[in-house]
């Protein structure tokens, strides 16, 4: 480019007519410049080595509201102390050309991951200012996110398998043993309370074990699924009608919001529910005096999106990422497979399931399923191939 402006000013110097032609050719080229500078997918921000913000794109400006053509502080534009200081360090000259990921939450939004790349402009040994690129970067992240569980998943059942056959084993003698003693006391007419509260608790705790074994075993066999066209409002319906004690009982008032028109997806009906009363039996337990648990249905981005969502204590930021990981649990009496079961339901239904939470605000989880394709006839009056 800067060849370009030699040469051109070379020929202006010749004549005025050159001069008029040259400043026009310049002017095309500073538009043009413009254009693709406002055009760009990449946010783009302009520091000067004060670190003012001398120039924006329209990109720039959706990710950073606050941007505005009179705005010239830093602070007042990246409210996130962590983006900030990452540019003030790169403009004094400590660090050099550095690309980082920060997560950024906006009010009333989904919090987001951006990729930001410094690369300061040096003549002389001296920064006289950078350029930051910015790139949305959440999606590339919330693959990844998935990628990791699944190979998690896949670890687990190589591991696990042979030990959950192994442990089932004695836990079923085990049982039938603390029968025969419960029986064996009674016919002696033992009424020894210590005794008997000895054996429950071994029962209770035999029970639990078995139950924790049986979940292990759901996450590796295969799913067998039983699939048909389902509207998920009946089967969301169905569930509350099911839990309607239970909600009761805990104090919490259940609301079904749905839009018109959604269309039916194709699920396992049983196993539908069981992911529904997972998440419902989880809300339950982040609202222990009470709250407010809405499930609600609706068309997004050509999905039927069904979400699960509660005013409960809410999950720690830092936690979020671990929530369909195996064996990680809140609860003091949870297994940690729970969830875990939910996501290969879901995953086997080639559907899809996110979490967002907030501490004090509560929790909440959305189901994606794929509308199913109708036939279309390409021909009008011809029927489709099959």
């Amino acid at each position: 480019m800067s060849s370009f402006y030699q040469k051109a000013l070379g020929k202006a110097e010749q004549s005025p007519e050159k001069l008029m032609t040259v400043a026009r050719s310049m002017l095309d080229r500073c538009r043009l410049a413009g254009t693709v500078f406002a055009s760009l997918s990449t946010a783009l921000i302009v520091f000067d080595k004060d670190g003012s913000i001398v120039d924006f794109n329209r990109q720039a400006q959706r990710f950073f509201p606050a941007l505005k053509t009179r705005v010239k502080s830093m602070e007042t534009v990246f409210t996130l102390s962590d983006l900030a200081k990452f540019f003030k360090e790169t403009l004094s000259g400590e660090l050099s050309y550095q690309c980082r990921s920060f997560s950024v939450r906006r009010e009333g939004e989904t919090p987001v991951v951006l990729e930001v790349l410094c690369d300061p402009w040096i003549e002389d040994g001296k920064i006289l200012g950078m350029v930051a690129q910015i790139r949305d970067i959440s999606e590339r992240e919330s693959e990844q996110k998935k990628n990791d569980v699944t190979e998690r998943l896949n670890s687990l059942v190589s591991m696990t398998a042979a030990v959950a056959h192994e442990i089932k084993n004695p836990l079923g003698a085990m049982s039938l043993y603390v029968d025969i003693l419960k029986k064996r006391m009674n016919k002696l007419s033992l009424d020894d309370e210590k005794l008997k509260e000895c054996s429950d608790v071994l029962s209770e705790e035999i029970e639990r074990l078995n139950a924790v074994v049986s979940s292990f075993l759901m996450t590796l066999r295969p799913l067998d699924l039983s699939s048909e066209p389902v509207s998920l409002s009946v089967v969301a319906e169905d569930v509350l009608r099911l839990v309607r004690y239970d909600l009761e009982k805990h104090r919490i008032e259940a609301v079904l919001k749905k839009e018109d028109d959604v269309p039916a997806v194709i699920i396992d009906v049983n196993k539908m529910k069981q992911v529904l009363l997972n998440l419902i039996n989880n809300s339950m337990h982040a609202m222990p005096d009470g709250g407010r648990l809405t499930l609600s249905l609706a068309v997004r981005d050509d999905r039927v999106a069904l979400s699960v969502a509660d005013t409960g204590k809410g999950i720690p930021e830092r936690l979020l990422p671990r929530v369909f990981d195996p064996y990680f649990t809140t609860s003091a009496s949870g297994t940690g497979l729970g969830l875990t079961i939910v996501y290969q339901i879901m995953k086997s239904h080639g559907g899809d399931i996110t979490v967002d939470s907030e501490e004090g605000r509560g929790t909440v989880f959305t189901l994606f399923f794929p509308i199913p394709q109708k036939e279309i006839s390409l021909i009008p009056g011809e029927c489709s191939c099959r």
